[in-house]
């Protein structure tokens, strides 16, 4: 059936709709009717009843906040920043951790069965802190007045922060050394660095657990940025190949892991053309994921396994059905919340490459 109008509908924007939600959908909001009219509702949850103010009104779809809570989920509870509702930063604050990881879960699983064929029952892991003072880095916005906030949803217009600050930031300075596992890490402020506190932990232990490397295999870690992967894989005894077009990160990548070789490069153009392959692949790339091209390059050049890390579950379902056209087998996926009260996730997939398949 064809979604109906928002003319048809008569919905304009500030109108106040009595909604049922009825399930999560993407991008941090929840899925409610209005007869036909799709209404994508924040600030609910499955089950809710509410009323919504519309902000915005498509063609065949409209969002909408809610403002009034008419029968509340069980999960709901008081959101404990008092600006979790203006704020664009929090999608889940006014839901128990718990529940959040639940709504995650069940995105991932819609996108990957719908995108890539893929059937995925897991969880979404649990990763400390859960909930607040998670974020090892901020990038923050100022009100015309000084003051420091961060922008509203949708939105350039910037909300300011309560006088105790973001209740999410856990003060960690962006420039300097991190640790990793005992080992220092050079990073950049123009450099990628994982937000959560403990997700450099957390991510290398799944991808070297995943990959299982082996002394003396090639390695091929894509989107390194200062390193991160490549550490740990030339620790177990590989030999470490990283790419990446920032040049400063790809500078802090090699003194953070002297004994393996960088180069500052696009990844689309490093890989295609290029024959000699690696037994194990590594790729972290930006939420927008690496491609058809990039992935039918990887499908080939990977010997034996492949790591995907990803922050996108729709980008990371496209991704991997294009691996899977090209040959490879999905062998282990597992997710992580590693964005508290957002409606991101971070998933680490390991793939066998099509020789070994």
């Amino acid at each position: 059936m064809a979604r109906a109008s928002a003319r048809q509908a008569g919905v304009r924007v500030g109108d106040l709709l009595e909604l049922d939600v009825t399930a999560p959908a993407a991008n941090g909001v929840f899925v409610a009717r209005l007869g036909e009219l799709v209404v994508f509702a924040r600030g609910t949850a499955p089950g809710e009843r509410v009323v919504a103010e519309v902000t915005q009104v498509r063609r065949n779809f409209c969002r909408a906040d809610a403002v009034e809570v008419l029968q509340p989920s069980p999960w709901r509870r008081t959101p404990p920043c008092a600006v979790a509702g203006a704020c664009g930063g929090c999608d889940f604050q006014h839901l128990q951790p718990d529940y959040q990881r639940r709504l995650k879960a069940a995105v991932v699983c819609e996108q990957l069965e719908r995108i890539a064929g893929i059937d995925w029952r897991g969880e979404v892991e649990a990763v400390q802190p859960d909930d607040l003072r998670w974020r090892s880095w901020m990038r923050y916005a100022a009100t015309p007045d000084g003051r420091p906030g961060l922008r509203a949803s949708r939105s350039n217009k910037v909300v300011p922060l309560p006088d105790d600050g973001c209740l999410i930031d856990a003060c960690c300075p962006p420039v300097g050394q991190r640790t990793v596992g005992g080992r220092s890490f050079k990073v950049d402020a123009d450099a990628f660095w994982q937000p959560h506190v403990a997700a450099p932990e957390v991510l290398t232990r799944a991808v070297v657990e995943g990959l299982s490397p082996r002394p003396g295999e090639r390695a091929l870690d894509l989107y390194c940025g200062v390193g991160l992967f490549s550490a740990a894989l030339a620790r177990a005894g590989c030999l470490v190949e990283g790419v990446e077009n920032n040049l400063r990160a790809v500078e802090c990548a090699a003194e953070n892991v002297p004994t393996a070789v960088f180069q500052c490069a696009d990844v689309a153009d490093h890989l295609s053309g290029r024959r000699d392959g690696a037994e194990l692949v590594v790729l972290d790339p930006p939420r927008a994921g690496a491609g058809r091209a990039v992935a039918a390059d990887i499908a080939r050049l990977a010997r034996r396994a492949l790591a995907y890390v990803s922050c996108d579950a729709a980008t990371f379902a496209r991704d991997a059905a294009a691996l899977q056209a090209n040959g490879c087998r999905l062998d282990d996926l597992r997710a992580f919340d590693l964005f508290p009260n957002t409606r991101h996730v971070e998933l680490v997939a390991i793939f066998t490459g099509p020789g070994c398949a």
